[in-house]
């Protein structure tokens, strides 16, 4: 008897990101779903900037590694969806986009790099 592990075909596509794969080329964002993204991404933001904060404020406490885990987590989610959607948008307003977020995401990064540092320090 052959198993469905030992079949040489792959299994279909399953979630959201295999779903927007399969149908390239997309349609171009709406304004509604641009402005629903963009408003996602701020709102992923915010959580990451609270996130670092709480993680910073554990430094030395035996939680100090799980918050920085889960601030990681929320920095990849944003940075994540901010790719994405710069990705999904025609070049002009990519540009501004980028404008308007880029150093908002740098910001992340660098903060993000902080909990690195003070987990060193201690």
């Amino acid at each position: 008897p052959t198993s469905a592990l030992a079949s040489s075909q792959p299994p279909p596509p399953r979630g959201f990101a295999s779903a927007a794969a399969a149908r390239l080329p997309a349609a171009p964002l709406t304004p509604e779903e641009i402005k629903t993204k963009s408003d996602d991404i701020q709102d992923a933001f915010a959580e990451a900037r609270e996130e670092i904060e709480a993680a910073m404020e554990a430094t030395g406490t035996t939680y100090f590694n799980e918050e920085a885990e889960y601030a990681r987590e929320c920095v990849e989610k944003v940075l994540g969806e901010y790719y994405a959607l710069c990705d999904a948008l025609p070049e002009g307003d990519r540009a501004a986009f980028q404008r308007a977020n880029g150093m908002k995401m740098e910001q992340l990064k660098a903060e993000l790099k902080q909990i690195d540092h003070a987990h060193d320090d201690h």
